[in-house]
């Protein structure tokens, strides 16, 4: 079928609350129990320091179905989070800043992984990679409001995921020095907000890939576009891009556009980039 389950350790649902993702062998756990639940198994499951068997119940009235089973695809980027991919998914969500190089070492630690665990990974292993898109005209800038207001969210995403990643390791010596500039200003304009260290969350991730919020308009800048990696430009150098992804393993292309012109975003894809893959 057509479902499948996308899960990961909680980048965004936990950092928009202000609290961490879960931890890798925590995660591990949690993905043991689900892909044994949906293969219709029964699972160990601990909760409170108690474990007992857990298994879906009532199960003769129909009510869940269990072939084909529902594929898993794992979001994951840091090295443990890849090989539990290996080893308990059966497809890898990636985010489309990862370069190329990167995107296919990391599916070799998937497969290593999986290996690790007695797995064998088809040639055909499901990576898909989620991303954005705005094909662009002659003369068109990244500052246009137009331009802004297809790619603005998943830019404003990428400050985000810096300043997270900033108080985490303590620096911001990864971000790139094209892009020293914006992020400089970005995180000017946070203080100038004046609000409290425990509640910036709510207001840093304000809009998180659903909208930039106006005053954020200036940070969409090329640069920070570069920085983020999504699908920009003119056509034909946006295809080009996929065929280098699709040569570097990745599956399908997964777009996440602002609400406000999601139908739009995919109309445009739809017409302008699908057919020159057919």
């Amino acid at each position: 079928g057509r479902a499948f389950l996308g899960i990961g350790t909680g980048h965004t649902a936990m950092r928009i609350m202000g609290l961490k993702p879960m931890k890798p062998a925590a995660f591990r756990e949690y993905l043991r129990t689900v892909r044994g639940l949906l293969h219709g198994e029964e699972v160990e499951f601990t909760h409170d320091g108690v474990t007992r068997p857990i298994r879906f119940q009532n199960r003769e009235m129909g009510f869940i179905g269990f072939e084909p089973p529902v594929p898993i695809h794992v979001a994951a980027n840091g090295p443990r989070a890849l090989e539990i991919a290996g080893e308990l998914g059966d497809g890898r969500i990636c985010a489309g800043a990862e370069p190329l190089g990167v995107m296919a070492r990391n599916l070799d630690r998937v497969k290593a992984g999986a290996a690790k665990a007695g797995r064998s990974l088809p040639e055909d292993f499901h990576a898909s990679t989620l991303t954005f898109y705005c094909a662009m005209k002659p003369g068109e800038k990244v500052s246009d409001p137009h331009i802004v207001e297809e790619i603005g969210a998943q830019v404003g995403a990428t400050l985000h995921y810096w300043w997270e990643h900033a108080r985490i390791v303590g620096h911001d010596g990864f971000v790139p020095d094209y892009a020293r500039d914006d992020w400089e200003l970005y995180n000017r304009f946070l203080k100038d907000l004046g609000i409290p260290d425990d509640r910036m969350h709510l207001r840093v991730h304000q809009g998180h890939c659903s909208y930039l919020p106006e005053a954020e308009h200036r940070f969409v800048t090329p640069a920070m576009v570069q920085a983020t990696g999504g699908l920009v430009g003119e056509p034909d150098l946006i295809v080009e891009r996929i065929r280098a992804m699709e040569a570097a393993g990745c599956r399908e292309i997964v777009l996440l556009p602002p609400k406000a012109v999601d139908r739009r975003n995919f109309r445009r894809f739809a017409e302008e980039i699908m057919p020159k893959f057919r």
